[in-house]
């Protein structure tokens, strides 16, 4: 039997198995923040990152990516979408009861869930078309037109608040921590 536990510790590390979890714990997550919302669907992490260690008690996982689309509705373009990811690390120290979240980057790059709006491009020309390519030409674009009613500041302060939150709450339900009680 214990060739058996061998072979398959040898066909997974413990560690992948821990962040995958705690991947799966973070999205789906929405909120709107008024001009635009904000749709966080799917989590990965830079398995490049050497940066990551996670056990029981502690972690510190760097490389962390949320993956999803920005919606809102855009003056003489309509409601459309733009991809939005997020690079994040999470940390929970070993004396510390609760992990602490830094949002670092914000882009825009395609994903799973959002493509570029600029990008596409339609070869049936019609006047709507028209008077979209005339808002392109004084906008600089959807991507542009995005740009100027996003705020990061409120997004970056929410992702860390709910990914705190979301871990704080299952590292109690699965392990019996309890950020709030002064028992370590």
């Amino acid at each position: 039997m214990g060739q058996a536990v061998g072979a398959c510790c040898n066909l997974c590390n413990f560690d992948d198995v821990l962040i995958e979890t705690v991947l799966g714990w973070l999205t789906p997550l929405q909120q709107n923040f008024g001009p635009f919302g904000v749709s966080l669907d799917t989590a990965s992490h830079d398995d490049d990152n050497n940066d990551s260690h996670i056990n029981l008690k502690e972690f510190s996982l760097q490389g962390v990516n949320l993956h999803g689309k920005i919606t809102a509705d855009i003056p003489l373009f309509g409601t459309k979408e733009l991809p939005i990811n997020l690079g994040m690390g999470v940390e929970k120290a070993l004396q510390s009861k609760a992990c602490s979240v830094n949002v670092g980057d914000i882009d825009f790059n395609d994903n799973e869930h959002a493509t570029d709006p600029d990008a596409n491009s339609t070869t049936d020309r019609g006047i709507g078309d028209m008077f979209s390519g005339m808002a392109s030409a004084a906008s600089g674009g959807i991507k542009s037109a995005f740009h100027s009613i996003f705020n990061p500041a409120p997004v970056k302060e929410w992702v860390c608040r709910e990914i705190t939150d979301i871990i704080n709450q299952k590292l109690m339900e699965k392990l019996g921590v309890d950020s709030d009680s002064d028992e370590g």
